[in-house]
């Protein structure tokens, strides 16, 4: 969360005036006036038939109005003048993701753990499973809600980052070429996973080779990032994935017995086998929360990354992985009649 000074020295902003407001709080911010909090600043996010600016007279308790610039929008600010300060921006999108990621790079300098998932499959399921995990000990946690992994949903998810919070869970999703490269300039991801590379939106991308060449590029953004703290969790068994350098940060997982972790998923008995190093770990789901082979691979990547990231003992996070229940019309059992 930033304050309104270093927000104000954003590239973007036009001009700013009226009611006087202190510049050297943490300001919280929404861009939802049905759902706006009092005390919370309001961004407009302009569309090209949506005007959020005529709904100012249901944001009587916000201090700050950030809005786009035009004759339509400037008339209504200087109407209201005395009661907001107005800062008014080249391009409201453009804007939410600066100030995204001006709150995300404060985030991990400050010792926040701001992990990104990309990948063709299990992406929202990995993302659900691993923020039950964290949260479960780190209430202070927070994640991209549902599936809003695109250019306006990221940087809405890290404006939920609070001065407590502790992790920050992005799902970055693509359909055509350089948008998870895009979507980790905004985020400056310290901790990432690519779940695996498939067959998807090959009506953009062409190939299989393609898709690699995007979702890597998550990996790239750790790799040459300067995060002391930087992490990636690299899934061997990918034959794509599997290609990517082995360096001091990236933590290996896998069938194989070479990897960092090994993982075996025996999807009849319902168990998951991890070891690491001298330890040994057994995930006997005993509920039916969880279904298929697929879904036992995507918890055995949320419990490493929990593991890693807690610092607690496999025990520890045994009954919490039991406890998940899916959402968000993943793998979900709905009982008609």
């Amino acid at each position: 969360m930033n304050t309104l000074k270093e927000i104000l020295g954003l590239p973007g902003v036009k001009e700013s005036f009226g009611k006087t407001v202190r510049e050297d709080s943490p300001l919280s911010i929404s861009t939802d006036s049905r759902t706006i909090h009092s005390g919370q600043s309001f961004l407009a996010l302009e569309g090209a038939k949506f005007k959020p600016m005529k709904f100012l007279e249901q944001l009587e308790q916000a201090p700050v109005v950030f809005y786009e610039k035009n004759p339509f929008n400037d008339k209504l600010a200087r109407q209201a003048r005395d009661k907001h300060f107005f800062v008014a921006v080249n391009d409201s999108v453009r804007f939410l993701q600066d100030i995204g990621s001006l709150a995300a790079k404060s985030f991990v300098s400050n010792g926040g753990k701001l992990i990104a998932i990309a990948g063709s499959n299990g992406k929202t399921t990995t993302k659900e499973m691993l923020f039950h995990l964290l949260k479960s000990f780190e209430p202070e946690t927070v994640c991209t809600k549902k599936n809003n992994n695109n250019h306006i949903g990221v940087p809405l998810t890290l404006l939920q980052i609070e001065s407590k919070t502790k992790f920050c869970v992005l799902e970055l999703g693509s359909n055509h070429p350089e948008e998870i490269r895009f979507l980790c300039e905004i985020s400056c991801p310290n901790i990432g996973v690519v779940t695996n590379i498939g067959d998807t939106h090959l009506e953009f991308f062409g190939s299989r080779e393609e898709v690699f060449k995007e979702e890597g590029s998550l990996y790239e953004a750790i790799d040459n990032s300067s995060w002391a703290s930087k992490l990636f969790f690299l899934n061997t068994d990918d034959q794509f994935l599997s290609q990517l350098p082995k360096k001091k940060h990236v933590i290996a997982y896998g069938k194989d017995d070479g990897n960092d972790i090994q993982v075996n998923a025996s999807f009849d008995h319902a168990l998951l086998r991890l070891e690491q190093g001298f330890e040994k770990t057994e995930l006997c789901l005993l509920n039916d929360n969880i279904t298929g082979e697929h879904n036992f691979i995507n918890l055995s990547v949320a419990f490493i990354m929990a593991r890693r990231l807690l610092k607690r003992t496999s025990k520890d996070l045994l009954a919490k992985a039991q406890s998940f229940v899916p959402t968000s019309n993943r793998s979900e059992w709905i009982e008609l009649k």
